[in-house]
């Protein structure tokens, strides 16, 4: 795998950006589920919402590392 530094790639940039994201979403998963329940529609919604972002996540990742290095 190549490890390009963010002046050389946006797509570490947009790597960062999606873990930021993926992060919060955590986060407001969490306290949907507390305060809803972990079962309850709102929370599945935050879940898949979630979910959408880490599968980006690792496709964004997946790429970078069938990139040759320069």
């Amino acid at each position: 795998m190549c490890i390009l530094k963010s002046s050389q790639s946006p797509l570490l940039t947009a790597n960062e950006l999606l873990l930021s994201h993926i992060e919060y979403l955590r986060k407001r998963l969490v306290n949907t589920g507390l305060t809803y329940g972990f079962d309850h529609k709102i929370t599945i919604i935050a879940s898949q919402e979630l979910d959408l972002y880490i599968l980006a996540y690792q496709e964004t990742n997946r790429k970078l590392s069938l990139q040759p290095c320069s």
